[in-house]
């Protein structure tokens, strides 16, 4: 899979059936795609939609490029012959989605057989879409369902999560994913963080976890660069010390910063 190129976060089997309407004649053909859920999870009513951004992103970006063509054509089958015909790797080259994409809100209640979101075009295009749109939009789900369960439990009280460490899919969006809670790893796009915080009124916010010389360091950093103010939890944090003397440099950077470092005892006292 070549940098920037995500055509092939795919089932090998999705290729090999387009390939098979392409050799019938049959891959422009008008189909619909509808993505849903037969049982909600965590034994509820109803899932929260989710992954709409990513799966758009997704589609918007799709292209074969020259190396992901000339890997599927090494590919050979049980019977030692090549897999995919020439003529469909030059297909593939070409491909540029031409869909219609219908789906609901992002954020929005759900029900089982209910669509989250409906692909209408070239029955090959569709196709190969399946397992990218349902990586994009399952797990999204799955996460914002358990979100929203974990807060209503909650009763209003603050929640702190740690689920990112755990996520699928972390580490593979260049656009967003940091080790800064507001902004990706070149400053070059927003996590929403920010936007979200300052929405809801939120001047001063308090950061602790792990480590202290990276995602800590330098989401308290960020944060007092938006013109929050910062307070790192020096007990409440553990650093990487890739060399001696990290943590305390850290520490001393977001002071410089205008950052505060206290303890937890201070903060809780």
């Amino acid at each position: 899979m070549s940098p920037g190129s995500l055509a092939l976060l795919t089932d090998l089997y999705q290729v090999t059936m387009a390939c098979g309407y392409w050799k019938l004649g049959r891959a422009d053909e008008e189909a619909v795609f509808n993505l849903f859920f037969r049982r909600a999870p965590f034994r509820g009513a109803h899932a929260i939609a989710a992954g709409l951004q990513e799966a758009l992103r997704y589609m918007a970006e799709f292209r074969f490029t020259p190396e992901d063509v000339a890997y599927l054509g090494t590919l050979r089958g049980n019977d030692g012959q090549r897999l995919l015909e020439p003529g469909f790797l030059a297909y593939l080259a070409s491909l540029r989605l031409t869909l219609d994409v219908e789906a609901v809100p992002e954020g929005t209640p759900v029900f089982p057989h209910e669509p989250l979101l409906r692909v209408r075009g070239p029955l090959a295009q569709c196709q190969l879409l399946e397992t990218p749109l349902l990586n994009c939009i399952n797990f999204s789900t799955l996460i914002a369902t358990k979100a929203a369960r974990i807060c209503e439990a909650a009763g209003g009280d603050p929640v702190v999560e740690f689920g990112l460490r755990r996520a699928q899919g972390s580490g593979v969006d260049p656009e967003v994913d940091s080790y800064s809670g507001f902004f990706d790893n070149g400053r070059r796009r927003s996590t929403g963080l920010g936007d979200y915080l300052r929405v809801h009124e939120v001047r001063e916010v308090v950061v602790l976890g792990l480590a202290t010389d990276y995602c800590v360091k330098f989401t308290t950093l960020d944060a007092l660069s938006l013109g929050m103010a910062a307070t790192l939890v020096e007990d409440g944090c553990r650093g990487v010390e890739l060399a001696p003397g990290d943590v305390a440099a850290a520490l001393a950077e977001v002071r410089a910063a205008g950052g505060a470092v206290r303890r937890s005892a201070d903060l809780l006292g």
